[in-house]
């Protein structure tokens, strides 16, 4: 009995040993985080459609549309409008190219697949060279090497003209930074079809079901900004940038006792994770209210917080360390959440707001500003993913459990 036992685990030692990595996965679920510009003035090609499948598979597998409209992405070039809010002072002057995807969680990349603008008679518009670049926080990138050169399409939807690159992880976003367009692009276009990315394995995932377990205050006197608005996605749009309109949508505390309420000089939220978990980041969202002639509303948003965790929602609690946040834009053009990386284990997240961006300094360094009103808009957290073995490891496992087996009954 004892030999059989030490000879399974011996076996199962070496098999996971000498296991292959994980199969790659294709990400799905990614969103724009930022675009240079996209033509949509009279147009429809704007960014969402490299990462929505517009236009794929439409001859078999890996084909994809000649008609740019609705299926494909190109930038605003030098002649024409359409919208720019990254690099560009205005339409139709894009001359630093680039779009960011948001992969919705972090991964250990493996690689990416990229379909070359594909229009008719057009696909010179493609891009020729292109630095692929990868961040944690979408902040802060990392170039994956030397620019890649992608052949032009064919302008034909009857062939997989797609080009796979290496890439390595981990990173939560992916950023395509263009150098060069094909030979004979006209108004310096640039476009692409599609984008896939592929990983290894996912390395954290969303924590889905938090509710809030305490807050402050949340202002009332006819208004209807919650604590609750933080953790159900109101306000949020297809890629993930947020409502400017407050009601229904946001946090705001009480200020210094608007309306009556109680006054609330020392502003905190705890969120219930619903279990205890091991944190790996959190994405917030700045309040982002705004009127014109109105910058004190965008004030509002929180400027530096602690972040606490703890096993209960009334502590104790073990900081995770002091965060700076920046001010909302006050549109709704973009994805202009913040991710800070932190680590934890727990089950309640305490947000301990020290200041607004108002000057408001809490509890002992009030200025009346705005009533001193503090809030966010929306936050998520993310929780780290155990290692997950390759599916062909626990074939090999059985195999080798059996062939105990069979040894241990011959004996």
């Amino acid at each position: 009995m004892r030999k059989s036992r030490t000879a399974l685990l011996a076996v199962i030692a070496l098999v996971l040993a000498i296991a292959s990595p994980a199969s790659a996965l294709t990400v799905t679920g990614t969103s724009i985080q930022s675009v240079s510009s996209e033509l949509i003035q009279s147009f429809s090609r704007d960014a969402d459609r490299i990462i929505d499948g517009s236009g794929l598979d439409i001859n078999g597998p890996g084909t994809h549309s000649s008609d740019p409209d609705g299926t494909m992405w190109l930038n605003t070039g030098s002649c024409c409008g359409g919208f720019s809010y990254v690099n560009s002072p205005g339409p139709g002057l894009d001359d630093m190219p680039e779009v960011t995807i948001d992969l919705g969680a972090t991964y250990d990349l493996n690689s990416i697949r990229i379909w070359n603008y594909n229009e008719i008679n057009l696909p010179a518009r493609g891009v020729e060279d292109v630095e692929l670049l990868t961040s944690l926080d979408g902040v802060n990138f990392v170039s994956q090497g030397p620019a890649v050169t992608l052949a032009q399409a064919p302008g034909a939807d009857n062939v997989d003209f797609s080009e796979t690159f290496p890439m390595v992880g981990p990173a939560r976003f992916v950023k395509l930074d263009i150098q060069s367009a094909q030979p004979g692009s006209d108004n310096n276009f640039f476009g692409l079809s599609e984008v896939r990315v592929d990983a290894a394995q996912q390395l954290t995932r969303q924590i889905a079901g938090v509710s809030i377990a305490g807050v402050s205050t949340e202002i009332g006197s006819g208004f209807d900004r919650d604590a609750d608005y933080l953790v159900n996605g109101a306000g949020l749009g297809a890629n993930e940038e947020h409502s400017i309109a407050p009601d229904g949508t946001m946090w705001l505390n009480n200020g210094t006792g608007f309306g009556g309420g109680d006054v609330d000089n020392d502003p905190f939220v705890v969120f219930n994770l619903g279990a205890p978990k091991e944190l790996e980041s959190i994405q917030i969202w700045n309040y982002n209210e705004t009127l014109p002639n109105r910058p004190e509303l965008l004030g509002r948003g929180v400027n530096e917080l602690e972040i606490l965790v703890g096993d209960t929602p009334t502590g104790p609690f073990t900081s995770l360390g002091v965060f700076n946040l920046g001010l909302a834009p006050g549109n709704t053009l973009f994805d202009y959440s913040e991710i800070l990386h932190v680590s934890g284990f727990g089950q309640y997240v305490m947000f301990d707001i020290l200041s607004n961006h108002n000057g408001a300094q809490y509890p002992n360094g009030l200025n009346n500003v705005d009533v001193n009103f503090v809030g966010l808009s929306e936050v998520r957290f993310f929780s780290v993913l155990p290692a997950v073995p390759e599916p062909a490891t626990f074939t090999l496992l059985g195999v080798a459990g059996l062939a105990v087996l069979r040894r241990r009954r011959r004996a």
